[in-house]
């Protein structure tokens, strides 16, 4: 069975009465990078999916780490109590160093 198209509105008219041809044109017309587009989209969207789940469970990781972090922040806060050294001069040691917090806290104390 022949037939001709003298324009591209007989192609639609044909296409419209036999849409199973759209798959056959789609194949002749269109490159193999745009065909796999739709696959390579939901390849995209299932990733999204697994870094949002990701990115979720990091979220809850920080938010245990922080939660750990106040409560060493609060012991330590005792133990300087205990010993009689200010906290501030304790936390300045993070950027000093902790022998030269001691130090400068015994010469305070001194």
């Amino acid at each position: 069975m022949a037939f001709t198209v003298n324009d591209v509105r007989d192609l639609t008219q044909f296409l419209t009465l036999h849409p199973e041809w759209l798959g056959e044109v789609r194949r002749i017309v269109l490159t193999d990078e745009l065909l796999s587009l739709p696959a390579i989209a939901r390849e995209l969207a299932q990733a999204q999916v697994r870094t949002e789940q990701r990115v979720e469970e990091l979220a809850q990781a920080q938010a245990r780490t922080e939660a750990r972090l106040e409560a060493l922040t609060a012991r330590l806060e005792v133990l300087s109590q205990i010993q009689g050294m200010p906290i501030a001069l304790m936390l300045d040691g993070r950027s000093q160093g902790w022998e030269q917090a001691f130090a400068a806290a015994a010469r305070a104390d001194a």
